[in-house]
């Protein structure tokens, strides 16, 4: 998982213009990290997925959750990443550039595993911790 969270962290920071987006899932076996396309008509200033690709990655793995970045700003979910994170159920993996942090909204009606986001989520507290070190 660190190295997921690392692969998530370089993809962000190769765009310093617009958000980037993917998905991370599971196999049998290992994590599945997904850069993703980012198809909204704002792409400074938020994302959306291209639908295709969430459904294609939906039918081969476990979605373990959404990610983008936030190029503005912190890690902290603006009302739109909420909204649509408790729209489609999926937690929403969000890396600040500028703080170098990630946060993980979870919904309040998830599709994921549970075991699985509860060991993402100590991975994320482990390597924000990292960076204030």
């Amino acid at each position: 998982l660190k190295k997921t969270l690392e692969k998530v962290s370089d993809f962000c920071k190769g765009s310093l213009i617009n958000e980037v987006c993917g998905i991370i899932g599971h196999d049998s076996s290992k994590y599945i990290f997904q850069e993703g396309k980012n198809i909204a008509n704002d792409p400074r200033n938020n994302f959306v997925l291209d639908p295709l690709q969430y459904l294609l990655f939906k039918n081969k793995y476990k979605t373990l959750c959404i990610f983008h970045s936030h190029i503005v700003g912190d890690e902290t979910p603006s009302d739109f990443d909420i909204l649509m994170s408790e729209n489609s159920c999926i937690p929403f993996l969000i890396y600040s550039l500028n703080t170098k942090k990630f946060y993980l909204y979870k919904p309040k009606n998830l599709e994921t595993d549970l075991d699985l986001l509860g060991k993402l989520d100590s991975k994320i507290i482990n390597y924000n911790n990292s960076i204030n070190d």
